[in-house]
């Protein structure tokens, strides 16, 4: 997770899905569908001890990390669940009334080199 955060944090290349549909194309960083503008990065390998940390864009570019999570944990689908619907309030105790960042692109979010896996090439 720790090169992962640096590689997005220095612009170098990350892949990025707006979809949020990991089983298919496994992006760096990814928008869920089930609450508005919370984004996960996931950290897959290594394979034993893959972790996903939850937050949201509060620019382009700019990722406020709210939950830190080991992947494990979260396959049980109450726990994730839980998780993901927590993001908002904890970026509303987090950052009062600033609102989460939002663009048409994954590209748009993440403000450097990436790929979105949602296009054909």
């Amino acid at each position: 997770m720790e090169e992962l955060i640096a590689i997005f944090c220095f612009g170098w290349f990350v892949t990025a899905s707006l979809k949020g549909d990991p089983d298919e194309r496994g992006p760096d960083i990814e928008r869920l569908h089930s609450v508005d503008e919370v984004w996960v990065i996931c950290a897959r390998k290594p394979r034993h001890v893959q972790v996903r940390l939850f937050g949201r864009f509060l620019d382009a570019g700019v990722f406020i990390g709210l939950g830190l999570h080991c992947r494990h944990w979260l396959g049980i689908k109450k726990n994730y669940s839980e998780t993901v619907a927590g993001i908002p309030d904890l970026w509303g105790n987090t950052m009062g009334n600033a609102q989460p960042f939002r663009a048409a692109t994954a590209l748009e979010h993440v403000k450097g080199i990436c790929r979105d896996v949602d296009e054909k090439i």
